[in-house]
């Protein structure tokens, strides 16, 4: 990770440093039931605990990691923004054709952004050229304050229209997500230039900066430049030691992509800092892998998942920290379909995890449908300020 990695666009982080089930849910009616489909399944447990895992995997697993350099054209992703301890809740009032936008949290929001060229929004600058940027070219240092120097600009040339077709990157879900979800464009024309067009560009509510590889937001919906961004709960990265920009990462089918600001400046020094998330036991918290959504039946076994939260890596600065948090913390759901406010601790209570992180869901407590388990966002071990986000995993339960 590169030193001094900061708040989003720079990148540079400072290395000096120091159960209750509630309403909305579908009860079974008769005790009896809920015995029955507990034996039912309490005896295929071990079996389909084996088979459900592979299954999960597969089917949920982000398309990265089996990438070639071929174009996609177009990604399903997970998206998430947050502020402080809440997701965003989009509630623009100078929208597209000036209407009122429906309230929609950005809280593992499932997206499907289509390829579009960047200079339909003046961004030629920023086309796609490659996601390794070759050796570190070094810190230059900032003589005012060595602890926290500027970060280096990257050596790569952009990319052109022709070669970047069909290469869709972060940059394409940023702005297509604030199209949709900040100004409510519709979906058939969102990617065609409407920010650009509407001067939407270089304002509070979205401002870019930087150069090719080196892409920097001094604002983006409607927050400053304090925040960081992940791909799968890892901290993307050009080459070893070096932080790629949203220019130049590309994005996958199943690529889960979260956006923490905060309002302390300092909040990725805290141990508990950046993003909350939330994995099945059986994979690895320190995975490139991430799990979106895990599909279970009712008659499927419990599943233990455990809660930790991806930051810097203290020891070696060179990638992303995933530690599972050593404290109970409580831990909240809500069926998609129903997020109307960001703030996780305004859903049903599930129950609190152990002191290691883990809380273990029986899919007929539950019941049929599609949820988002979440821990909410927290303060920071070290501080009284909000360091970690809000973060879960998608649950959908069938018959």
């Amino acid at each position: 990770m590169r030193k001094g990695r900061p708040p989003e666009g720079g990148r540079r982080e400072k290395t000096t440093k120091k159960g209750n089930i509630v309403s909305n849910l579908s009860e079974l009616t008769e005790n009896s039931t809920k015995n029955e489909r507990k034996e039912r399944h309490s005896m295929k447990k071990k079996l389909l605990a084996l088979v459900l895992a592979a299954i999960m995997i597969l089917g949920f697993m982000p398309q990265s990691a089996k990438a070639d350099n071929s174009p996609n054209y177009s990604a399903t992703v997970y998206l998430s923004i947050s502020n402080d301890a809440e997701y965003v809740n989009t509630a623009s009032t100078n929208g597209y054709e000036g209407n009122q936008i429906a309230p929609t949290v950005m809280a593992m929001k499932q997206i499907t952004v289509p390829y579009f060229d960047l200079h339909l929004y003046g961004l030629d600058d920023y086309y796609f050229s490659s996601e390794d940027y070759g050796p570190d070219p070094g810190w230059p240092g900032d003589p005012e304050d060595p602890d926290y120097p500027l970060p280096p600009k990257s050596n790569l040339t952009p990319g052109t229209a022709a070669y970047a077709g069909g290469i869709v990157t972060m940059l394409h879900v940023f702005i297509y997500a604030m199209e949709v979800y900040y100004y409510g464009v519709p979906e058939s024309l969102a990617g065609k230039g409407w920010m650009y067009q509407h001067n939407k560009l270089g304002t509070t509510d979205i401002n870019i900066t930087g150069t090719v590889g080196s892409l920097y937001f001094l604002n983006y919906w409607g927050l400053n430049y304090n925040f960081n961004y992940y791909r799968n709960y890892n901290y993307p990265l050009a080459s070893s030691g070096w932080g790629a920009t949203v220019d130049q990462v590309r994005v996958y089918d199943g690529d889960i992509l979260t956006i923490g600001h905060f309002t302390d400046m300092d909040f990725f020094d805290d141990p508990y800092s950046i993003f909350g998330y939330a994995q099945p036991s059986y994979i690895n918290l320190n995975t490139t892998d991430a799990v979106s959504k895990l599909s279970l039946s009712l008659d499927d076994p419990e599943v233990t998942l455990v809660f930790g939260h991806a930051g810097i890596d203290y020891n070696t600065f060179t990638g992303t920290a995933h530690t599972a948090f050593n404290t109970s913390i409580p831990v909240y759901y809500k069926a998609v379909g129903s997020i109307i406010t960001g703030t996780v601790t305004n859903w049903s209570q599930l129950g609190s995890t152990t002191a290691s992180g883990a809380i273990t869901i029986d899919p007929v407590d539950l019941g049929v449908g599609t949820y988002f388990v979440a821990m909410p966002g927290r303060a920071g071990a070290e501080s009284s300020a909000i360091c970690c986000t809000p973060g879960g995993i998608l649950i959908e339960i069938t018959e």
